[in-house]
């Protein structure tokens, strides 16, 4: 685990997810490398010590262009842990994915089709894409306390130690 400047890396093996909290309660993630349920959880219990109970919802926008190909066992874990997620099914955090891929894309069809309805879940081509997502979110929610983010030169951070 390492931090820069409102940046939160944690490396688990081979795989690596970097957390921007610099536009909380809207919030740019870079996954890269290989998937795991230890990574997952190391996660999970990042984000439910930092950014839960602090604002109505969170909107994660997560950058999995850079993962390897996930595993069904992974797969499955992480489904398993998206339905039985209180925060997700109370409405507390909505994901928002960026996936360029049509493989990927695969991938994460599956994940919510074996979570079902209880992993909302939209699909973006960018990050950019992402935070214009996170705000339209919000106001369908009818939550009016959102940053107002120019995100048209955006940059995903990304963990300087990755070796991918």
């Amino acid at each position: 685990m390492t931090e820069q400047r409102g940046v939160h890396h944690i490396q688990v093996g081979k795989g690596y997810v970097s957390t921007d909290m610099s536009f909380f309660p809207i919030v740019p993630l870079w996954w890269a490398g290989e998937m795991s349920p230890k990574l997952f959880d190391e996660w999970w219990a990042y984000r439910d010590r930092e950014m839960l109970g602090r604002v109505p919802a969170v909107v994660l926008v997560h950058d999995i262009n850079d993962i390897n190909p996930v595993t069904p066992t992974t797969r499955k874990y992480l489904a398993d842990l998206a339905k039985k997620d209180a925060p997700i099914q109370a409405g507390e955090t909505f994901s928002i994915v960026t996936v360029a891929s049509p493989v990927l894309r695969g991938v994460m069809t599956a994940v919510t089709w074996m979570a079902g309805d209880r992993f909302p879940v939209e699909f973006v081509p960018s990050v950019r894409d992402g935070f214009k997502a996170a705000i339209r979110h919000y106001k369908k929610r009818g939550i009016e306390e959102y940053p107002i983010v120019d995100a048209s030169d955006y940059v995903i951070k990304k963990n300087p130690n990755a070796k991918l």
